[in-house]
C-alpha cells in the first residue's frame, strides 16, 4: 500500500492549512520561493525543507534558519536533519506549529469487502469515485475538520489529569 505524507500547519492568528507532501523536496520559508510560504517574522526566508528519503517517508532539515526548528521539543542541530515520523509535532521559529502525519492511500483489489461491520459491501475497482461530501450539498453548516481536530487536542490536553496546564 502507498503512504502519502500531510503537514497541517497553524501560523499566529490563522486557521490550520492542510499541505499533502507529494515532491521530492518541499522547502519552508517566508520568501516567496517556497512550496510552503509562511509570511511570520520568526520565519526565516528559506527557513528549513523536507526530503523525501529512499523509504517514501520525509527528512526535515533546518535551513540554518534564525530562530530554529524543534521537532517534538528537541531542536535541529544536526545538518542532516531528522526522519519524520507519524504524528511528529514540529514548530518553526517560536510560533509557527505543526503535525506531520502520514496515512496509507487505499489500493483498489478488484474484490468486495465489508466496508463497515454492518456488513455494507463496496466494490473496489481502479476507477476513483469522488462523493461531494460537503457541508453545503448536505444543507449542513460547514465545519473545518483541521480545525476540530486541534479544538479536541486542546481540550483533551486541559482536561484534569491529562498533564496539561
Amino acid at each position: 500500500m502507498a503512504k502519502s505524507f500531510s503537514l497541517i500547519v497553524t501560523a499566529p492568528d490563522s486557521e490550520p492549512v492542510h499541505y499533502r507532501l507529494t515532491r521530492e523536496r518541499v522547502t519552508l520559508g517566508r520568501a516567496e520561493g517556497n512550496q510552503i510560504a509562511v509570511n511570520v517574522k520568526a520565519i526565516s526566508g528559506g527557513h528549513c525543507e523536507f526530503q523525501k528519503t529512499e523509504t517514501g517517508s520525509y527528512r526535515l532539515i533546518d535551513l540554518k534558519s534564525t530562530n530554529g526548528t524543534r521537532v517534538n521539543g528537541q531542536r535541529l542541530m544536526d545538518p542532516s536533519g531528522v526522519v519524520l515520523k507519524n504524528g511528529d509535532r514540529v514548530l518553526f521559529g517560536e510560533t509557527v506549529e505543526a503535525l506531520f502525519f502520514e496515512a496509507i492511500d487505499a489500493e483498489t483489489t478488484g474484490r468486495k469487502r465489508p466496508l463497515f461491520e454492518t456488513g455494507a459491501f463496496v466494490d473496489q475497482s481502479p476507477v476513483s469515485v469522488w462523493v461531494d461530501a460537503s457541508a453545503e450539498a448536505w444543507g449542513e453548516e460547514e465545519i473545518n475538520p483541521v480545525a476540530a481536530a486541534v479544538a479536541r487536542q486542546q481540550e483533551a490536553a486541559m482536561a484534569p489529569g491529562s498533564g496539561g496546564r
